[in-house]
């Protein structure tokens, strides 16, 4: 043993628990981790054991948003006094063995040390294995000995800051599923009192957690205690009743059935539970290898549905592991429990439509319904998504709450095909997935319709998966339900298995391990190298040492005697970049052939297994798509490019309606480069943006707009980008309440083309635009300079809309400089114009938008004033447009209603108010706007005594991650509300502090409207924190001073009635006005 080692004292090791109380042995010794705060900072560095985590992280993990400013100090100094707890013999300023420092930030490493979360998942990775092998006995074992190492909840006796809840709650959700897992096993090899003690513990840790709970019932069955089995059982159901309002789910009560019934599960390899048709779905169909554990996990959800329930499951993997035959095999499980089948698959080329999964889906799923029922929906939403409606979008349906109604029409459209049968819905490739398909897959993942089980498969590496796909799984780890399942490679075994069934005979040893070996056990990769070996019909260990080392030579080898000359390789070419599935029809016209030469000329490729048919005879399919992209990577680029104009020729001729192939034609035209003429190509972008746009995929039609833009710029066609530019516009401003830092060029270059085209009114309505991006950023020494050039042109102008521009422009800067007198009387002057554009259409998309927060703008500024009854008709006639049009107006209208109640001082408005334009953004899609709501919703809760702490810790987060980085539009006013939450908390620490920041975004960005409504609670600070009277009053009286000046009546009201309940408080009234 190497004595230098400080994981080690003499012989006695250093050992670390998290899986309960957080302790630390060195040998029989128990070691002082220090103070509460230190023991945090070492409970979460072991949680995330072997991962860096970045200071600032460590930081919002331990306070919360409630740090102090030497909290990096701090972070430092624990950091040191932990290294010295763990290795005593430490020299100064050494980092150690296990507190790392990396980058900004800092990681545990183990060492030689023991941590018992990396030995629990070690030995559950170790009960996978054996379970996979069959060895289900020594499964068993390895869960007891993982299950063993928990003593309590992860991290338990610590109080965590809500930050890092998370953290330890994702290894609560671990030892959950082992236990269940375990669970299982233990009643089905009839020995379930080895899991009984663990199971308790998970009980108790998750009064609400249902599939624990009926493990734990199953359990005490099997034990022969059925009548605690059936108290727990009434237990959980009063439950769930009193705390959640709902029934117990299938898992509990298929639990409660067997203890009725005392009916014990099968075992993990044989037919899934009480089926409710015969079950033959545990004999693996032909050539389908290994996966026992997890097909029983899997069929076991799907019974769950079959039965009425529901269930989500993810399948990871790497490229070629068989995620799809295993969803094959799901599916073929699926059907012979009369449950049925729905796919949805990614499409993996460039250009693909956007929502492609979901369109299939859909289109599926409508086929299920009568003639009626498949009618109306059709009609609607829906209609959009299936190509159906116009590719004329309107304006007002531009927004991204209309993605919202979109799934939840799905969701509905789901339900109702699903009550006539149940249904496995599959959604293959999610890697492959754009953003709206994502976000709808959560979507229903989270509303899942009784008797419908989800699947979705994507690639977990090769390459990692990106931000959007990460995001979405993030998302679904939360719902309820959910088995995460990932296909590692084959066993050797297995390998020979699989080796045998593609060669019909049996291969030597040497011939399966150096498969084994050049493969890893990817069963793609062992297919395609066997098949190879088969080919050349031989496969032992010799004729394998010749074999490619990649997918792409193999691929190459496979297909070398049949693309002989230019004709084949154009064609093979052609149908690689046309994408996974052929129409044959467009790859005959490319290849300038008739369709049965075509198809006579494919025939070579189905024999070698590079493409197969599919059940379309007009249709061809490459067998894998790491296969496709092998072919793919074969075409250089200059040959890539004029197949690529030749494909988009071929679809416009015989590729179906343009509704079907817009996106793709914009792809292929884009990817012909020189050879497709740009305004052609231009063109196309444009009405694929729209259409993106039409099926809600707003980040798809983004990129696609910024592609025509640089494009049109380059060949200098103004017309087609200045028609782009608006597109982009008003896709970028409704989700920034046009206050987003990428706005200001596009805006800027929009107002030059116009003036170019001789637009002017045009261009005069886009600079009216740019002063409303740089006053929503509050860059108001450049929106100042914009507003006189409107206020100007005000002045001299025929045109009401150029009038209205500059009178709303001079308007908000005099509120923006806290003049807000002057500013209720410019904006009064346009006050029918603005009433009369929220109930008219407007063919300027941008346009109108700036309308609707410009009339919130006007009741804001009206109350504030102190003319409350104009601002209470302003919201009615904002109210009663709101309804009719999207998510976007239903979110404004509900904002200013909010920011008027909290500047009133008025909780209960903002209760109703605030939950409805959040009901109708639940993904937060409109930044801005839902950060109002949801400030205005903490303030109310604090205000009505409902958690104010947690309140103010929820609101600084907000300011903190919306408002603060750049610096947004009312900024200032929200640490003024901050400092009233924490007043009611009585923080008044917090309090001064949250006020500190008000008066300097006060100063430095000069928004100074809310000036008294600061000093006035300057001056309840002076109050609540026992300031002598004098002080008050003098307090109180600037206050009122400084907001009857501004002409701000509001907060002038709100102070004079502090200072009458100060008056109320001595005998003489006299004392506090005189």
């Amino acid at each position: 043993m190497d004595c230098s080692d400080s994981s080690f004292d003499g012989d006695h090791p250093l050992r670390l628990q998290i899986l309960g109380p957080l302790r630390v042995w060195r040998g029989p010794r128990e070691l002082d981790v220090g103070p509460h705060q230190q023991a945090c900072v070492l409970a979460v560095l072991l949680a995330r054991a072997e991962h860096p985590i970045p200071t600032s992280q460590l930081i919002e993990l331990i306070w919360d948003g409630d740090a102090p400013t030497s909290a990096l100090n701090v972070i430092h100094k624990y950091i040191g006094a932990l290294r010295r707890t763990l290795e005593p013999g430490l020299l100064a300023r050494s980092p150690g063995r296990h507190l790392l420092r990396r980058g900004n930030g800092y990681l545990f490493t183990a060492g030689p040390a023991t941590v018992d979360i990396s030995v629990f998942r070690r030995l559950v990775t170790d009960a996978r294995r054996a379970a996979a092998e069959g060895m289900l006995d020594v499964a068993l074992l390895h869960y007891q000995d993982a299950l063993a190492l928990w003593k309590g909840p992860a991290g338990g006796g610590l109080d965590h800051a809500l930050a890092a809840a998370d953290t330890f709650t994702a290894l609560n959700a671990e030892f959950f599923e082992v236990c269940v897992t375990a669970a299982d096993l233990a009643v089905a090899l009839e020995i379930p009192q080895q899991v009984a003690g663990p199971l308790r513990i998970a009980a108790a840790m998750a009064p609400l957690h249902e599939p624990v709970h009926a493990a734990l019932i199953s359990v005490l069955d099997a034990c022969g205690q059925q009548a605690e089995a059936l108290d727990l059982f009434r237990i959980m159901r009063c439950r769930l009743a009193d705390e959640l309002g709902i029934e117990p789910g299938q898992a509990l009560q298929r639990a409660h059935q067997r203890v009725l019934a005392r009916q014990l599960p099968a075992a993990p390899s044989g037919p899934d539970p009480a089926p409710l048709l015969p079950d033959h779905s545990s004999s693996p169909s032909t050539g389908f290898v290994g996966r026992v554990e997890e097909r029983a996990t899997a069929m076991d959800v799907i019974g769950a549905a079959a039965a009425g329930g529901t269930g989500v499951i993810l399948v990871a993997g790497e490229p070629g592991i068989g995620k799809t035959r295993f969803c094959e095999e799901l599916a073929a499980g699926a059907s012979r429990r009369d449950v049925a089948v729905e796919w949805g698959n990614c499409l993996p080329t460039e250009g693909s439509p956007a929502m492609w999964p979901w369109l299939r889906v859909t289109e599926s799923l409508l086929n299920r319904l009568p003639d009626g029922r498949r009618r109306h929906w059709q009609g609607g939403i829906i209609g959009r998504l299936l190509n159906r409606a116009s590719v004329v979008v309107p304006p007002n349906a531009l927004d991204s709450g209309a993605r919202f109604h979109l799934f939840e029409r799905v969701t509905e459209l789901l339900a109702e095909a699903v009550a006539r049968q149940p249904l496995v819905l599959i959604i293959d490739d999610l890697h492959w997935a754009d953003v709206g398909s994502l976000e709808l897959f959560a979507h229903v993942g989270a509303r899942l319709p009784e008797g419908v089980a989800l699947i979705g498969a994507f690639r977990d590496r090769a390459p990692a998966p990106r931000g959007e796909l990460t995001r979405m799984l993030a998302a679904t780890s939360r719902l309820p339900g959910l088995h995460r399942l990932r296909l590692t490679p084959l066993p050797a075994p297995q390998v020979a298995e699989l080796v045998s069934i593609e060669t019909r005979g049996v291969p030597d040893n040497d011939a399966v391990r150096e498969i084994h070996e050049r493969s890893g056990g990817n069963p793609f990769f062992v297919r395609e190298l066997t098949r190879l070996l088969t080919h050349r019909e031989v496969y032992d260990a010799d004729a394998i040492s010749g074999v490619p080392a990649t997918v792409r030579d193999v691929v190459l080898d496979r297909i070398a005697d049949v693309i002989r000359n230019d004709d084949d390789r154009t064609l093979l070419s052609a149908a690689a970049l046309i994408g996974r599935t052929v129409d044959v029809k467009v790859l005959a016209q490319v290849a300038i052939l008739d369709i049965h030469t075509c198809l006579r000329r494919l025939e070579p490729l189905d024999q070698l297994g590079i493409l197969s048919a599919t059940d379309d005879p007009f249709e061809v399919r490459f067998v894998h798509d790491l296969v496709r992209e092998a072919v793919a990577d074969l075409v250089p680029p200059h040959r890539a490019s004029g197949l690529h104009h030749r494909i988009a020729n071929a679809l416009e001729t015989c590729g179906g309606p343009p509704d079907l192939i817009e996106e793709r034609l914009a792809h292929h035209l884009w990817a012909a480069g020189p050879h497709a003429a740009q305004d052609r190509t231009v063109e196309a972008l444009i009405c694929a943006a729209n259409r993106m746009i039409a099926k809600c995929a707003f980040e798809a039609a983004h990129q696609t707009l910024v592609t025509a833009i640089q494009m049109s710029r380059r060949a200098g066609l103004m017309e087609l980008e200045s028609d782009a530019h608006a597109h982009l516009i008003a896709l970028v401003g409704m989700q920034s309440m046009y206050g987003s830092s990428g706005l200001m060029d596009l805006l800027a270059r929009a107002e030059q083309l116009a003036r170019l085209l001789g637009r002017e009114r045009e261009a005069i309505g886009l600079l009216y635009s740019r002063w409303a991006a740089h006053a929503q950023a509050i860059e108001l020494d450049i929106s100042r300079p914009l507003a006189q050039r409107l206020r100007q042109q005000c002045l001299t102008a025929d045109d009401p809309a150029i009038r209205a521009y500059g009178l709303q422009a001079w308007g908000i800067q005099e509120w923006n400089a806290g003049n807000v007198g002057e500013a209720y009387r410019h904006l009064q002057q346009t006050r029918e114009s603005l009433l009369d554009s929220i109930n008219n259409d407007h063919a300027d998309p941008v346009q109108r938008d700036l309308e609707w927060l410009m009339t919130g703008m006007l009741a804001e500024i009206a109350a504030l004033h102190g003319d409350s009854e104009s601002a209470c008709t302003i919201l009615a006639a904002m109210k009663a447009a709101a309804p009719g049009e999207t998510a976007y107006s239903i979110t404004v209208t509900a904002a200013f209603v909010c920011r008027i109640a909290v500047l009133a001082g008025d909780p209960q408005a903002v209760f109703d108010a605030a939950r409805r334009g959040i009901a109708v953004d639940p993904n937060f899609d409109f930044v801005f706007l839902g950060t109002y709501l949801r400030l205005a919703l903490c303030w109310a809760e604090a205000m009505t005594g409902h958690s104010p702490a947690r309140a103010a810790v929820a609101a600084a987060r907000l300011i903190t991650t919306n408002l603060l980085d750049p610096p947004r539009s009312c900024v200032a006013t929200w640490f003024t509300l901050l400092a009233e939450i924490w007043l009611e908390v009585g923080d008044h620490a917090q309090a001064s502090g949250a006020l500190d920041r008000a008066e300097h975004f006060l100063a430095a960005y000069s928004q100074r409207y809310p000036e008294g409504l600061l000093l006035l609670m300057r001056a309840r600070l002076l109050r609540d924190t026992g300031a002598p009277r004098g002080d008050v009053v003098a307090a109180l009286r600037s206050a009122l001073a400084t907001s009857v000046a501004a002409e701000a009546h509001l907060f002038a009201q709100r102070t004079q009635q502090l200072i009458d309940e100060l008056a109320d408080e001595v005998c003489s009234p006299a004392a506090w006005v005189s």
